[in-house]
């Protein structure tokens, strides 16, 4: 008796009901359990098989002091912990077979905390952007009420975010594909700019498409978005387009004559986690801009919220040691020419500052970068690293954006994307590797004004996005 109170409690408050009657519903779970499978694959895979250990969040710089991972071939406590996520995935997918979706929503709920906490909160594997596509429609699926409307909603805000961080040089010129070797799959070097710039715009208008009340706009808009992430495959692989396709699809594809409208009332007393998770999404997407003049060079806050697809990054690294006296012991030098590499200046500090309480003299450090193919510029240049602090929440005064009088060291090549690594280091050049054609040149001269347009045009939408959850579903609920 105890047990059936305690599972209809559960029920009741996690609206287990709205799953065991809706199909799509349970399509979702699976789509959800699926990304789990991927994802801790490859949580697994890093440090149990390669020894390699993730950084810190940069919230949570000393989490090693606290949290010590014992893999392979040392200990197997960390495969212990993947060992029981697997255990809690398979009895929930007992659970869901068995329509018994109190366990099945129980034990996805566990996997999620953790992966939560592992990968948003202690360890940063730099999949930040990845996670908001998991963990996000998680979060709706296990918490709200109205479930299916709440996470199309949260999907498509997820979506809108997209285009604000392409604001920049890379897309608004086009110089993030302009500036690679083979240029822009299938499309002529030509053809960039206008691509780069339909992209902005189609994202924009094809996020809020989807939750459209007009069929029609919600069909093309979904459409759009499946072409969209089937040729971004090309660029970025695998890993990325399979769970925006997958949830694309669980949420908006197929949809049944008897479904309940795309829109219906979102704002209930229910659903405060909700309203807590989108103004999460929305300070973490804008924080960046808030602390740095130029996030996509200082990445600065960046990983807090959505940055996919920003810019096209190369940097180097000079790293020196010294002794007591202010003789070199050793110089070292490493960097990427993959374009989507970021190479976070916090990273490297939390490597070198492992070394501090190792060597008795002082160990200098400069960080050079180039973005969409532009300039190296010198952002960071300390005499002794173990004199300095990553502040995560506001600007670091060690590192200098170009507008901030970064000095320029160089130039680089065309770079390309890598499939695993990093790449080469890159070769510096004193002048210039590539030219302007005619458009780009006049985007260059426009890029101000562009982007001032887009921007315009992106917090309209924004306000209007926020509109349709906080004021025109609320006042339709309130009218019934």
């Amino acid at each position: 008796m105890r047990n059936s109170n305690l599972l209809r409690r559960y029920s009741e408050l996690f609206g287990i009901g709205e799953i065991a009657v809706s199909k799509r519903l349970q399509a979702v779970f699976w789509a959800l359990w699926g990304l789990c499978i991927l994802d801790l694959n490859e949580i697994g895979f890093f440090p149990s098989r390669t020894w390699r250990l993730p950084p810190c969040w940069e919230h949570f710089q000393n989490c090693y002091d606290y949290i010590q991972i014992g893999s392979l071939p040392f200990s197997y406590n960390y495969t212990l912990l993947t060992a029981a996520l697997l255990a809690f995935l398979f009895g929930g997918a007992l659970g869901a077979i068995k329509k018994k979706w109190e366990v099945a929503h129980f034990a996805l709920l566990v996997v999620i905390i953790f992966k939560l906490i592992w990968s948003m909160v202690i360890f940063d594997y730099g999949t930040s952007n990845f996670e908001y596509f998991h963990l996000v429609p998680a979060i709706g699926f296990l918490l709200a009420r109205n479930k299916l409307s709440q996470m199309r909603y949260l999907w498509a805000f997820v979506y809108f975010f997209t285009p604000f961080v392409k604001l920049d040089t890379g897309w608004i010129i086009g110089t993030y594909f302009t500036s690679l070797k083979i240029g822009l799959p299938i499309f002529p070097d030509a053809l960039i700019p206008l691509i780069t710039n339909g992209v902005i715009v189609f994202e924009m208008l094809a996020s809020i498409g989807l939750i459209s009340k007009n069929k029609r706009i919600a069909q093309i808009s979904l459409y759009g978005w499946t072409i969209f992430h089937l040729y971004s495959t090309i660029l970025v692989g695998f890993f990325y387009p399979v769970r925006c396709l997958a949830m694309l699809w669980a949420l908006f594809g197929f949809r049944e004559e008897n479904e309940p409208a795309l829109r219906q009332p979102l704002l209930e007393k229910k659903n405060w986690a909700m309203v807590v998770l989108i103004a999460y999404i929305t300070f973490a997407s804008l924080f960046p801009s808030f602390i740095s003049a130029s996030p996509n060079d200082t990445f600065e806050g960046m990983n807090y919220g959505l940055h996919m697809f920003n810019s096209n990054h190369q940097c180097l690294n000079i790293v020196t040691h010294l002794d007591a006296q202010g003789t070199q012991i050793r110089r070292e030098e490493f960097g990427t020419t993959n374009a989507m590499t970021r190479c976070y200046p916090q990273w490297t500090l939390q490597r070198l500052h492992k070394l501090c309480g190792n060597e008795s003299g002082k160990i200098s450090w400069q960080f050079y970068h180039s973005k969409d193919g532009g300039p190296f510029y010198e952002l960071v240049n300390v005499p002794d690293v173990c004199q300095i602090e990553y502040k995560a929440f506001a600007h670091n005064e060690w590192i200098k954006a170009p507008s901030q009088g970064a000095e320029i060291k160089g130039y680089p090549e065309p770079n390309s994307i890598f499939a695993r690594d990093g790449g080469p280091p890159p070769v510096i050049h004193e002048t210039p590797q590539r030219q302007f054609g005619a458009v780009q040149t006049w985007l260059q001269e426009a890029f101000p004004h562009l982007k001032a347009i887009y921007f315009s045009m992106w917090t309209l939408l924004f306000v209007y996005i926020l509109k349709i959850y906080f004021v025109d579903r609320f006042l339709r609920h309130s009218k019934h």
